[in-house]
């Protein structure tokens, strides 16, 4: 539970600002089959790891497989989170 908040504490200044982007999934495709392959995850991560990598933010998630997955081949893509 303490992640969870710690990661809406993180996205709310964010969604105030209106700092959000939208990208169509078919305008990450490319990127997301290579970060699939590349990573060993599924198209679905895949799409939000393309869209992390071209916006060169941090990715937030709690899924702890993913996370350790990204880590090996590229951990400054990975928000830290206790």
């Amino acid at each position: 539970m303490e992640a969870y908040r710690e990661m809406s504490t993180l996205i709310q200044p964010l969604i105030s600002a209106n700092a959000s982007v939208i990208y169509e999934p078919l305008d990450l495709l490319g990127d997301a089959l290579s970060a699939a392959i590349d990573y060993g995850i599924t198209i679905y991560d895949a799409l939000f790891v393309a869209a992390t990598l071209r916006t060169r933010g941090k990715l937030v998630s709690f899924d702890k497989k993913l996370k350790q997955k990204l880590m090996t081949r590229n951990p400054d893509i990975v928000y830290p989170m206790s």
